[in-house]
């Protein structure tokens, strides 16, 4: 069986980032022992969407049994002559914003953009043998805003690399983290403004170990909206690590704080829950439903920063806190593989 495996040509590399390029490089390190796979990959989407991959790949389509779009961000100009399949990661972008607002009182901005990501995603999916969806979520939306039969969607959840486990490595502080790109999407406020009122309730020398640690990629001008939020507290913004830094960072933190209003999946929440730190995420935010079994919600700015008190006072029960692991654990990639192998047998029947 060979597979062409098309996507943005930024997940091929080595040098992967957090989200797809994590995705990529577990999937197909793990495929490789069941499957050929070839690839074919595009500068931008629009670039990929005018030339169409599958045209891109000439003649050679005929050795192809399936095409993987590993991101379901191609857009096909025409059906493919061969088995079709799409992994989705996310909720559409600003579909967050219906989801939200179903009775239609959200932006223009946002209506414009769902109304176009509809028109764009249809032919897609419309195309596709199979959609894999990666959440419980997505495969729910698919069949509520594009009218997707249940039938032909695939829920194939991530896994967590086992390089994710509890290690000895915490500094004398009290180190709250988060590690997410800074977009409004991840509601960095909402983490800063909890960890402002969680200072405040403290006393001098409490103050003294505490900080916040915030990873990921950041641009200088979100940077320097922020610290002016931040002025008088120890917030330090980190910048972008690499894959092999992960694990050691995680074990850093006291708690990973993960304020996203909506993620796809939500990788981070099980890689901070394998490390043995508990995490507190968005109660209001749409996440995967399989991700948020273990975690802490707080519904408001007040509720975050009443977590992070009790858990700097009290700590975190050591019976929960093994049950995260071992949940967040039982997301392998190999599982993951496995079960995109049998998609693949199946859309061959």
């Amino acid at each position: 069986m060979k597979v062409l495996m098309i996507g943005h040509k930024n997940l091929f590399t080595k040098t992967v980032g957090p989200g797809g390029g994590t995705f990529v490089a577990e999937l197909t390190s793990r495929l490789n022992k069941y499957v050929d796979l070839d690839y074919f990959s595009y500068s931008n989407v629009l670039f990929g969407a005018i030339k169409s991959p599958l045209l891109n790949y000439g003649s050679n389509y005929k050795s192809i049994d399936i095409i993987h779009d590993l991101m379901g961000a191609s857009l096909i100009i025409k059906k493919p002559p061969r088995p079709y399949i799409i992994t989705l990661h996310d909720n559409f972008g600003i579909l967050s914003d219906f989801l939200v607002y179903p009775d239609g009182k959200g932006t223009f901005k946002s209506k414009l953009w769902l109304y176009l990501t509809k028109k764009g995603k249809s032919k897609n999916l419309e195309y596709a043998d199979f959609i894999i969806a990666v959440s419980s979520n997505i495969k729910q939306n698919l069949i509520d805003f594009f009218e997707i039969p249940k039938e032909k969607i695939f829920v194939i959840n991530h896994g967590v690399n086992p390089v994710f486990k509890p290690r000895h490595g915490r500094s004398d502080k009290f180190i709250i983290g988060t590690l997410s790109d800074l977009t409004t999407r991840k509601d960095p406020i909402m983490l800063i403004d909890a960890f402002k009122i969680f200072v405040e309730s403290l006393n001098k020398k409490e103050r003294e170990k505490i900080e916040l640690d915030i990873y990921g990629k950041q641009s200088n001008y979100i940077i320097q909206k922020l610290k002016q939020r931040c002025i008088g507290y120890n917030i330090k913004f980190k910048g972008q690590i690499s894959q092999s830094q992960k694990p050691y960072i995680y074990n850093k933190f006291n708690i990973f704080a993960f304020p996203s209003i909506e993620e796809g999946f939500g990788m981070p929440i099980l890689e901070a829950q394998a490390s043995g730190v508990p995490v507190i995420i968005n109660g209001n935010g749409i996440i995967a439903q399989e991700v948020q079994k273990y975690a802490i919600k707080a519904y408001t700015t007040e509720d975050m920063a009443e977590q992070f008190y009790s858990i700097f006072l009290h700590g975190y029960n050591r019976n929960s806190l093994n049950a995260a692991v071992k949940y967040a654990r039982s997301f392998t990639w190999e599982k993951t593989a496995k079960r995109t192998l049998e998609v693949y047998k199946k859309v061959l029947e």
